[in-house]
């Protein structure tokens, strides 16, 4: 009877219990494992937008450098010298040699790339770290390089580069000259590896998972751990969803399915500076495996025995409940910027993964901003390195940054002054007096508010300056680099300083020949065909000419009493031309003119003047010769109609003129050219 009633009664509610507590396990088991689920995509989204900051600061880490690259001054100089090549070729070859020099030598401030190209506006690759690729390469058909010209700092596709080998990004940015338009394009090449190495490599995803970058305009693999498939994989061919997100757009799937029809929980995000989007995942059957896994460890302990599954089950909700709340609140305060916090969680399971997952995501990220601080240190160095003094000015406020800068702009007085006041004293105590009004204009407030608000950001002023009157006078280079303040509307200056006075200097002295005055060879021929190319229709006289017998005047008086008479021959010739005529010496004893000529008879009347003007004593007290000159003549455009054929044949009319019996005139005929030349 008794065992009737335990039969009846017992078993049945021993059964009832036990079914019960395993619908309760299994219940309760599939909560844990959608838990688990959701939590998994929680750490994914925390971690993508780790990914998406990583990508946000090398994206600008590369268009800084590339900007900051734009910018140096020999970068500059070979942007302006393209502007115009024809009128100074020595000054466009002395800046194409410095770039190139620039380049190869690239600062390790800058190093982010494997090589940096500089391309003219028809696309040719003028200057490159890589030699090799130097005139070998043309990218006038690249959007990059397109888009450059537009005046954008962009990235490119991603492409196979010929000179690297393997697929690489792009970095481009525009060349201004001082007229403020786009002269040439300055690129660096990064290769996908050292992408995937700056953004994904660091980044530990549990449960199988990883992360890549998709390229938005192309739908290629940027960065992915498996680099052959970034070598050829098209996104947009697999998952035509990509293309439709949005810049800064965000989410995550449940229900993704690879290329190889595998469920995976992904998180996605479109970071609107690069263009890339950047995708974490994580495969869903390990997910389900490890839910698997708890919900048959769930079940046996409870067919066991109802006390052990009732006592395990509620330790193990217990437990994960709490550990799980733990991870979620610490990945809250991670999404919110605290990056201080410590994870104090140790767990040899699933929750135990996730946990150091996120703690290496969070170590990325620290790294990452870390990196961002010492590259904006770098840069601030190398910046100081390339300027003499740098100053932050608010131009709308009338003051300086700080009350130290205010105090060494003004220290050439007593006490501190507004900005306006220091610009007037500095004009007044440190600047040339020619160059005062023009300085006062280029730093006058309202005259550089007005720049800024037409876009004329970057100005530069180049003028004589001394710090005090017991120094001599000295060129200068003041650039203005104007920005707003978003918070305040204010509008700032960075002024930069540098001493170009070596460069003005030897610039100076090329153009002109030491002993007389007069233009050298390079400046007269640059000189002539700049006059020939801003008025072809005019007519023009080309005059050769030089001393007759010279070389008796230094044989028998010496190379002092000669140069005496080459000094006293250019003043003649000064004299007798007006300003804007060009004069040269070309060698020797060998003078040449460029005049307009209005007339054939005015021609005439003038060399009859110029040659009897040239026939004249030379004294210098102790010795005593006279002089006279030989004259040939060629007229453009009847003799000739460029440049080097007009020389040509007024040399041959010079050779006629000597061959007359010197100290006379002779204009160019065409028997001239067969004559022999004979001194």
């Amino acid at each position: 009877m008794h065992v009737t009633l335990l039969n009846k009664i017992l078993i049945p509610a021993l059964s009832i219990l036990i079914t019960s507590t395993v619908l309760d396990a299994l219940f309760i088991s599939e909560i844990v494992v959608q838990r688990l689920e959701t939590h998994t995509l929680g750490m994914l989204q925390t971690g993508n937008n780790i990914l998406s900051n990583n990508i946000h600061s090398t994206a600008n880490s590369y268009l800084i450098n590339i900007r900051a690259i734009a910018q140096l001054p020999d970068i500059r100089n070979l942007a302006n010298a393209l502007m115009n090549p024809s009128e100074d070729k020595e000054q466009l070859s002395k800046a194409l040699k410095n770039v190139q020099e620039l380049l190869e030598n690239m600062p390790d401030n800058y190093q982010t790339f494997i090589q940096i190209n500089f391309a003219s506006l028809s696309g040719e690759v003028i200057a490159s770290s890589h030699i090799a690729s130097v005139g070998k390469v043309n990218v006038h058909d690249r959007l990059y390089f397109q888009r450059a010209l537009q005046g954008k700092c962009n990235f490119s596709r991603p492409q196979v580069s010929r000179s690297v080998g393997e697929k690489c990004l792009m970095v481009a940015s525009p060349v201004y000259g001082n007229s403020r338009l786009v002269s040439g394009v300055i690129y660096f090449i990064i290769p996908c590896r050292w992408l995937a190495a700056e953004t994904i490599d660091d980044i530990d995803l549990a449960h199988k998972g990883y992360s890549y970058l998709v390229d938005f305009d192309s739908g290629l693999l940027l960065a992915h751990p498996n680099f052959q498939k970034v070598q050829s994989m098209n996104m947009f061919y697999y998952q035509p969803w990509l293309k439709n997100l949005s810049p800064g757009e965000s989410g995550i799937m449940k229900d993704y399915y690879n290329t190889e029809g595998k469920r995976q929980l992904v998180a996605f995000r479109m970071e609107p500076t690069s263009g890339w989007i950047a995708v974490s995942c994580i495969d869903a059957s390990e997910v389900e495996r490890h839910g698997t896994e708890i919900r048959n460890l769930i079940i046996g302990l409870t067919l066991a025995t109802t006390l052990v599954v009732a006592v395990l089950l509620s330790f193990v909700i217990r437990s994960m409940t709490s550990d799980v709340s733990f991870i979620s609140r610490y990945a809250h305060d991670v999404a919110n910027g605290d990056l201080d916090r410590s994870l104090m969680l140790t767990r040899d399971d699933e929750l135990g993964i996730l946990a150091d997952a996120l703690r290496s995501l969070v170590l990325s990220l620290k790294k990452t901003i870390r990196v961002e601080k010492e590259q904006n240190k770098s840069f601030r160095e190398a910046t100081q390195l390339l300027y003499t003094s740098i100053y932050q000015i608010n131009v709308t406020a009338d003051s300086f940054s700080s009350q130290s800068l205010n105090k060494q702009f003004t220290s050439l007085g007593d006490k501190t002054r507004p900005y306006s006041e220091s610009i007037q004293l500095m004009a007044q105590k440190c600047i040339k007096s020619e160059f005062q009004d023009a300085f006062l204009n280029f730093f006058d407030r309202e005259k550089v508010i007005q720049a800024f608000e037409k876009g004329e950001v970057n100005r530069s002023f180049d003028c004589l300056f001394h710090s005090s009157e017991t120094d001599p006078f000295e060129w200068i280079r003041l650039d203005q680099h104007l920005f707003k303040i978003a918070s305040t509307g204010d509008i700032h200056m960075y002024l930069y300083t540098k001493n170009i006075h070596t460069e003005i200097t030897n610039e100076i002295q090329a153009r002109f020949d030491s002993l007389t005055g007069c233009l050298s060879r390079g400046a007269l021929e640059s000189n002539i065909l700049d006059r020939l190319k801003r008025e072809p229709s005019e007519n023009f006289a080309f005059f050769i000419m030089d001393i007759d017998n010279f070389k008796t005047i230094n044989d028998q008086f010496g190379h002092g009493f000669g140069d005496f008479c080459l000094k006293q021959f250019a003043q003649r010739l000064q004299n007798t031309f007006r300003r804007d005529d060009i004069i040269g010496r070309i060698g020797g004893d060998e003078f040449v003119v460029f005049i307009n000529c209005p007339s054939q008879e005015w021609l005439q009347q003038k060399a009859s003047k110029l040659r009897a003007a040239l026939d004249m004593d030379c004294t210098d007290g102790y010795s005593d010769w006279h002089i006279s000159a030989s004259i040939g003549v060629a007229t453009y455009p009847q003799d000739a109609t460029d440049y080097d054929e007009l020389y040509r044949r007024a040399d041959a009319a010079l050779y006629a003129a000597k061959a007359a019996g010197k100290n006379t005139v002779h204009f160019f005929i065409e028997a001239d050219l067969d004559a022999p030349k004979t001194a």
